[in-house]
């Protein structure tokens, strides 16, 4: 039941509140949900700025090419 609970919370009320301040260049595992910069996950979606990912252990991305990143509801 703490479980269900705590991902309502998470999931339903906090990550609004995160994607309102748009305070991250990429939005890694980005499910359906626009981040506001560049979204990036292992399946196409239908999002602004979409990056596909073949490879997780290789990310296209340089380092340190984005300053803040958010990475939501991942296994």
């Amino acid at each position: 039941m703490y479980i269900v609970i705590a991902n309502v919370i998470d999931y339903r009320i906090l990550k609004r509140y995160y994607y309102r301040k748009r305070r991250w260049d990429l939005n890694i595992c980005c499910g359906n949900t626009n981040g506001g910069s560049v979204n990036a996950d292992i399946v196409k979606r239908d999002v602004p700025n979409f990056v596909l990912l073949r490879d997780i252990y290789k990310l296209p991305f340089k380092d340190k090419e984005f300053k803040n990143t958010i990475c939501s509801h991942t296994m």
